[in-house]
């Protein structure tokens, strides 16, 4: 009985933090106006930021 009452606890804890997960990167992604056309190879804007050290620019 203990180990089929561990395992469902381990079932819900695993379940529920997959759950919290997938929310918070929902709100992540909708919180920093997440847009899929920034990904485009043929796309002229650079969706990475490079970091020069030691130029002026």
């Amino acid at each position: 009985m203990r180990i089929k009452n561990y395992k469902k606890k381990c079932i819900t804890l695993g379940i529920s933090l997959i759950i919290t997960g997938t929310i918070i990167t929902i709100v992540g992604f909708g919180l920093t106006g997440f847009d899929l056309s920034k990904f485009k190879a043929t796309d002229s804007y650079k969706w990475y930021r490079t970091i020069n050290i030691g130029y002026n620019f």
